[in-house]
């Protein structure tokens, strides 16, 4: 329903100021001084929170559509409204609107839900098309807000009844609950199988695998409720109980750890009630504990056989109501009825490893083939037997092994849970009643009958030899599954080893001496590859792998379980050797049928060049300077230009935010350069803002609500997560209009290699499982090849190895052992998944470069460790990796190509061969098929020295390749990179550079005072440059180690700066000042200024000369409060220098260094390719500097040079080198403020 409200008189005079931040893009759109907005719908949103105006969805949606006419002839037009499809207007959809000069007009509109309305974010458009100026003009609102659906006022619906026979119940797992909480005695239903928070009460509920004392359990965790008082929760369980037959309810109880901040807990109490059929309930178990290591409970359910209970899980704060830290377990809760297969004994676990043990032996000495489980193994030259000996319930407590005849490893058991329950042998397993064996042609068949809640699942294991592995595949003959995916493996993983582990092998890269417990959940930036390694401290190793992306990297030091699991039905490659993990792992490759992507041979050993915002044109200008120092064989990927900004309002992406022209001047350099253009998109991320947007197109979870994806803080913005096969359509089309619009030679995905492949539910309930997404998102990458050129590469985020064949590189985001676990003995990263995957995918170098270098998600920066540095540059070179820096240009991208891209293009080409470690994990050699040879000194402070009396510091390599050797080497006690080929030589003495000229403008902090009270005044200098600075204004970030929602940057407040912004439309220096207030909730402590100009909307910052902190943001000072309480005591300010590791390994001291052909103090690239003329060309940003150039180690001793001529000076006041020749030396000096110097002979 429309009805006319009123008409307004717009003042004259309008008052400009700060608009606060807007979820989403704010409800209102003006052009040409008319506006049309969307009213009734409240900002809420915080950086770290998304909040919408909540709407009932069981009542009228009432709205207003408003036209504001600021100009001076009268505007209007039809004016059409829609929500999406589960939402309808009333009446009327369209309707006219006509506002006089300066005046404006409302209309209030009325929408209702559909039956099909979820709680979940929905957009309200407001669409006006009219004529400006003699142009069409669009104008577009959107608003969005969060529905709510009423609570169900009809009795709630019952669980299912489960009815026991002999076998066990996990009530985790195979059982319906309602779930309920109360307090001050009112309880209160949450809804069956409820799992999450309770916003009202604080209560907590969910299904989850926790360990506890070194133990891991699968059950619930759950806090009691506190807000609005103590009080408590539980689960019932609706249950009959067979006759004649016991029937024992099992579990186990304990209450998480505390940080040394928290305040300990003072236990939780657990009780156990029963109403029988005579509808009393009794109470028939009661503890209160506050252990952290699981305590175990059994309780006799036999009094109530025959009959259909409810059995409730209670769960309470203890006898003095005390909630504080009181999250808390029950683990493994389970009905077992009859009497169950017993467990193995120690003494049976030993009498199976002996039998395993002589018939791995018996079949390496035999040289017989497959056969009741037993195997012989070829690793590459080496020989091993395999042997698996079955325990009474099969394969779940057999036992594997392996030897090489003298050694072995033995592991007991297989993992295998259905339906989320553990089977066979193992504590509470639904039991094997039978087991059935077949011998094969090649394999080895192991049937067995489970006894599971819904009845006997038939599950199969076939086990045979391939190429040196011992592979086991799992799955369930003959079983026809459900809709939800029902029965199917939750769980499948090898057993407990009877050795520790020594050094443990994952991901991208690290190698982790004597690990203590860990868990590596799988996906792009933790457990990226299908195989992880294990050496044992008897000097064998085992590589375990599995075809399906795995879930997680298991390893219990207690038990010694060092496992790779995970689900559906899955083959397991088992790869032994006694010459380390990497030895397995090479064997492994010849075997794991990874494809060779369909782009590798357009990325060669191509340089990625990474850019996140910036404006088009001066990264055009960029491109033309990078390509003039040579930066030419390079992939460029342009990250944040996506119609609406950065990854919002997706997949509306085109046109280019900023205009197509300025964004096709960039794609022209980068072409013009001779590199891959290479867009940033997602299909991960739908906003519900976006056109077409239906929650048809979206994930569900089991519990039946849509999943959200990525919370965009910028712009305070929620998506939601694509159906992996629903985004296609949207995907075509977008590729369909860059392909006419620019161009692309490439196209970089988002996520779709940072997150592993997931299950997942559609809106009607139907199951999907992980490798429809894996198939969903391939699939995605093929089509886009296929419409934008074919053999264009195809890159994501991070890189796991799930999507190879069709994903050709992946921006390889390798965190340090450090950010996946804290106890460890000795770690460092390798090119553990290179070893798999060379030649098949591209990694490029370390990734993000503040990803690589941060210490976790919530400590960046630490440049020291980023693009560019010798820890990032020996990490490529390490397993033959393409290099990436950030750029279009600048003084490291120039230097990273200089150094690696002729030894790294060579390494590209040919395959990884071999890993060694010297007399450390800090030492490390790597070996290519073609000749190359790679020793990196990673993490020791000692120095080694390698091939050619090459000395190594702490991050230092050498490379030698048959075409170029590179390095970064000691050379008279300093530090030093080169880079040698046929026609080049680059030699890098590290000396102190200058910031390149062309900043727009620089700023630093000139003072600062505490007014009292928690208060500053803070002056900042600034110098414009290069004039104007258009499209930017100030940040001001205050940031402290003790923000709690202050992201990866530790914002805990910000505030603005004062200044006039046509001050920014001129060259020349002016000063603004900040007035910050401490607020006074906050604690005591040192609050770091970072500020800096950013650009609305795209969200890029400017590179500003400047103390910066590696985040694109000037380091400000540092303000320092003292409290009483919550008052202030006193306040200080210190200004912030350079830091010393800025300067760390740089040649300060302007040494000469013999780099053989050269000696120098500076840093600069030789081409001496040409007979008659060689050209020098300094590093852009140095100072002056001189060289020594030995003629006849360059292959020609008898030249004389005739002159030196200056290229292109920088400015008028540039001198001219000065040179002399003393017989075959050239001695060179310049002032480097030209891009080259030629040197001609005669």
């Amino acid at each position: 329903m429309m009805t006319r409200l009123h008409i307004r008189f717009l003042p004259a005079l309008v008052l400009l100021c700060a608009q606060a931040a807007l979820a989403f893009l704010p409800p209102s759109d003006k052009q040409e001084g008319v506006t049309l907005r969307i009213e009734g719908f409240a900002e809420q949103s915080t950086p770290e929170r998304f909040q919408a105006e909540k709407v009932p969805a069981d009542q009228p949606l009432a709205f207003t559509v408003t036209l504001v006419n600021e100009r001076a002839e009268s505007v209007g037009g039809t004016v059409k409204v829609w929500l999406n499809d589960d939402w309808q207007i009333v009446g009327d959809d369209t309707f006219t609107l006509n506002a006089e000069p300066g005046r404006s007009v409302s209309v209030s509109c009325t929408a209702k839900a559909k039956p099909t309305v979820l709680n979940a974010l929905y957009p309200i458009h407001a669409r006006l098309a009219l004529t400006l100026g003699g142009r069409e003009t669009v104008l577009h609102p959107i608003a969005i807000f969060d529905a709510v659906l009423p609570a169900p006022v009809d009795t709630p619906t019952e669980p299912r009844e489960a009815r026991l026979a002999d076998g066990v119940l996990r009530l985790d797992a195979n059982a319906d609950r309602r779930v309920f909480t109360s307090q001050n005695g009112k309880p209160r239903e949450l809804g069956v199988n409820f799992s999450g928070a309770d916003a009202a009460s604080g209560t907590h509920m969910s299904r989850d695998r926790m360990t506890r004392g070194g133990v891991e359990r699968a059950g619930f965790a759950i806090h009691p409720p506190y807000r609005g008082g103590a009080g408590e929760t539980w689960n019932d369980f609706r249950l009959a109980l067979p006759a004649g037959k016991p029937a024992i309810l099992n579990f186990f109880t304990a209450i998480r750890d505390t940080s040394p901040t928290e305040p300990p807990s003072d236990g939780t109490e657990h009780k156990v009630f029963v109403t029988g059929a005579d509808g009393e309930t009794r109470e028939i178990f009661s503890r209160f504990s506050a252990s952290k290591a699981w305590e175990p409970a059994r309780v006799d359910l036999g009094a109530y056989a025959g009959q259909s209970v409810t059995l409730r899980l209670w769960t309470g704060p203890g006898p003095k109501g005390n909630t504080t830290c009181d999250q808390c377990y029950w683990g493994d809760p389970v009905v077992t009825v009859g009497t169950l297969p017993a467990l193995a004994d120690e003494a049976a676990w030993q009498a199976l490893e002996r039998k395993a043990v002589e018939r791995a032996r018996g079949a390496l000495a035999k040289r017989f083939g497959a056969g009741d489980g037993a195997f012989r193994l070829d690793v590459r030259g080496q020989r091993f037997g395999a042997a698996v000996v079955l325990g009474r319930q099969g394969l779940t407590d057999g036992v594997f092994a392996f030897s090489d005849g003298t050694r072995d490893l033995i592991y007991r058991g297989f993992a295998c849970d259905i339906d989320g329950a553990p089977a066979g042998g193992v504590e509470n397993g639904m039991p094997v009643l039978a087991v059935e064996t077949r011998r094969g042609w090649r394999s080895w068949r192991v049937t067995h009958r489970i006894a599971t809640p819904d009845g006997t699942v038939p599950v199969r294991a076939t086990l045979w030899t391939e190429g040196g592995a011992l592979r086991v595949a799992w799955d369930m003959p003959g079983v026809r599954r459900d809709r939800r995916g029902t029965p199917r493996f939750t769980r499948l993983s090898l057993g407990a080893a009877q050795l520790p582990v020594w050094r443990a092998y994952a991901g991208f890269g690290n190698v982790i001496q004597n690990p203590g417990a860990f868990t590596l959940t799988g996906g792009g930036f933790n457990l990226s590859t299908r195989h992880v390694g294990s050496d044992y401290t008897n000097g064998l190793s085992l590589v375990q792998a599995c075809d399906i992306f795995p879930d997680r990297l298991v390893y219990a030091a207690e038990t010694r379980r060092f496992a790779l699991e995970t689900h559906h039905d899955a083959a397991f490659f088992f790869v032994p050797s006694a010459q380390g993990a990497f030895a397995a792992a090479r064997a492994y490759r010849d075997v794991c049928g990874f494809d060779k992507g369909p782009g590798l041979r357009a990325l060669g050993g191509r340089m990625c060049i990474d850019q996140w915002g910036g404006d088009y044109r001066e990264a055009a200008a960029g491109l033309r300077q990078a390509v003039r120092y040579g930066v030419t064989d390079a992939v460029f990927v342009k990250h944040s230009w996506q119609r609406w900004g950065y990854d919002y309002r997706l997949p509306e992406i085109y046109p280019p935010a900023g205009g197509l022209e300025p964004f096709l001047e960039m794609r022209r350099a980068a072409e013009e350069a001779g590199m891959l253009f290479c867009p940033h998109d997602n299909y991960i991320d739908f906003y519900p803002d976006a056109e077409g947007y239906s929650y048809d197109h979206i994930v569900f979870n089991e519990s039946g609500s849509p999943v959200r994806a990525w919370y965009n803080k910028g712009r305070r913005a929620q998506s939601y997560r694509w159906l992996p096969h629903g985004f296609m359509p949207w995907m075509t089309e977008n590729m369909r209009q860059m392909r006419d619009g620019f161009a692309p030679d490439s196209l970089f995905i988002d996520v779709f290699t940072a997150i592993p492949p997931f299950d997942y539910y559609d809106r009607n309930g139907a199951f999907y499982e992980k490798n429809a997404t894996q198939q969903a998102w391939r699939d995605a990458f093929d089509t886009c090849r296929s419409i934008l050129k074919r053999g264009s590469p195809m890159i994501s985020e991070a890189g796991t190895d799930a999507l190879i064949g069709s994903l050709d590189a992946g921006q390889a985001d390798h965190f340090p052992a450090s950010r996946w676990m804290k106890g460890f003995g000795e770690a460092d990263r390798t090119p553990w998944h290179d070893m798999a995957t060379h030649g098949k995918m591209v990694l490029f170098a370390g990734g993000l470069g503040p990803r690589y270098s941060a210490l976790d998600w919530e400590k960046k920066n630490r440049p020291e460790h980023g693009y560019g540095s010798d820890d990032y540059l020996s990490n490529t070179v390490l397993g033959g990796r393409n290099p990436m820096c950030d750029g279009p240009f600048s003084r490291r991208t120039v230097m990273t190509y200089w150094l690696l891209h002729d030894v790294c293009d060579a390494l590209a080409a040919d395959t990884f061969e071999d890993h060694r470690f010297g007399d450390s994990i800090y030492q490390q050699h790597t070996v290519f098929s073609g000749g190359g040879k790679v020793w990196a000194n990673r993490g020791s402070n000692l120095v080694w020295t390698v091939a050619d009396g090459r000395r190594l510091p702490q991050y230092g390599f050498y490379v030698q390749t048959p075409r170029a050797e590179a390095g970064v080497v000691l050379i008279d006690g300093q530090r030093a990179g080169f880079a040698r080929s046929e026609k080049t030589f680059f030699a890098d003495a590290r000396p102190v550079s200058n910031p390149l000229a062309r900043m727009k403008v620089e700023s630093a902090t000139v003072s600062g005072t505490h007014l009292g009270n928690g208060v500053f005044d803070v002056v900042f200098q600034w110098n414009v440059l290069n004039p104007p600075i258009e499209g930017y204004v100030p940040f001001l970030h205050i940031c402290s180690d003790q923000a709690k929602d202050g992201g990866s940057e530790q914002i805990a407040f910000q505030q603005t700066m004062k200044l006039d912004p046509a001050s920014f439309k001129r060259a020349g220096a002016f000063t603004a000042t900040a007035r910050i207030a401490v607020p006074a909730s906050l604690p005591a402590g040192d609050y770091r200024i970072r500020y800096g100009l950013y650009r609305p909307g795209a969200g890029d910052r400017m590179t500003i000369r400047g103390v910066n902190d590696g985040g694109q943001r000037i380091r400000g000072g540092v303000m320092t409060v003292t409290k009483s309480g919550n008052a202030f005591t006193g306040g200080t300010f210190t200004l912030e220098a350079e830091s010393d590791s800025e300067n760390q390994g740089l040649n300060v001291d302007g040494k000469m260094l013999d780099f053989g052909p050269v000696v120098t103090d500076g840093a600069f690239r030789l081409l001496h390719g040409e007979r008659g003329t060689w050209t020098l060309i300094p590093l852009p940003g140095s100072k002056p500097f001189k060289a020594e150039i030995k003629l006849g180690a360059l292959g020609t001793p008898r030249a004389r040079v005739k002159g030196v001529e200056t290229l292109e000076p920088q400015h008028a006041a540039a001198r001219a080198a000065e040179w002399s020749q003393e017989n075959g030396t050239l001695r060179f000096m310049c002032d480097a403020q030209a891009f080259g110097y030629r040197i001609d002979f005669e």
